[in-house]
């Protein structure tokens, strides 16, 4: 399932601050909670954001993290009361067709606008690798039944634009085969699927080697 966080101001030092105390604390009081010199008014005004996003709880006269700020604060780090960004969590998929055919993506959005890559799709929470891979799969008009699974191995893959990082993904490579020539064509605002020779470029091109890959993909502008 996707999780949603709502009316909470995540660059904010005071509902970070916040959150990385009962990240230590399994429950506790306001009055520990509120930094000094801070009006009652005020800080109430970021518990309350925090309470209505649905992270924070108060449980008579003590606060703690609710089921999902739990994950919240399991899935972020913390510097400086500051959320640190994370390497994004999903899978890619390396299928070809009975004419030896790879599966391309013709991605239309950032970061990668305008390029080649392989079809990358993100977990969602509670969800496993199956359920992913058989969610993109109908996505792009196959039938789950009609790709059969042969290997699978991890990757960790930073995309550099100019010397910077743009993107950073790590997850499986699901290599599989597609009981058939073609699939149907699907075009959507994100991107386009399709299959083509594997001779053309397209960003991946390491996993070929169908083992664990670790390194940098340069993106160049359009």
């Amino acid at each position: 399932m996707d999780k949603h966080l709502l009316d909470i101001n995540v660059s904010h030092p005071i509902q970070v601050s916040v959150m990385e105390t009962l990240r230590h604390k399994e429950q506790i009081s306001y009055s520990s909670l509120s930094p000094d010199g801070m009006s009652g008014n005020e800080f109430g005004y970021h518990l309350n954001k925090l309470t209505k996003a649905g992270l924070i709880i108060k449980n008579v006269d003590f606060y703690m993290l609710t089921p999902l700020g739990l994950l919240v604060a399991d899935s972020a780090s913390y510097d400086s009361n500051k959320l640190k960004l994370r390497p994004v969590v999903g899978c890619w998929l390396y299928v070809t067709n009975t004419n030896a055919q790879l599966l391309h993506y013709y991605s239309k959005r950032a970061p990668l606008f305008d390029k080649v890559c392989l079809p990358f799709g993100k977990l969602r929470i509670g969800e496993s690798v199956e359920t992913t891979v058989h969610r993109m799969l109908a996505k792009r008009g196959f039938e789950p039944s009609s790709v059969v699974i042969v290997n699978r191995y991890l990757a960790n893959v930073r995309y550099v634009l100019e010397s910077e990082i743009v993107a950073h993904r790590f997850g499986e490579v699901i290599v599989a085969e597609f009981k058939g020539i073609d699939s149907p064509k699907v075009s959507t605002k994100n991107g386009d699927s399709y299959f083509a020779d594997q001779s053309l470029p397209y960003l991946e091109n390491a996993f070929d080697s169908n083992n664990t890959v670790d390194y940098e993909v340069t993106v160049v502008k359009s």
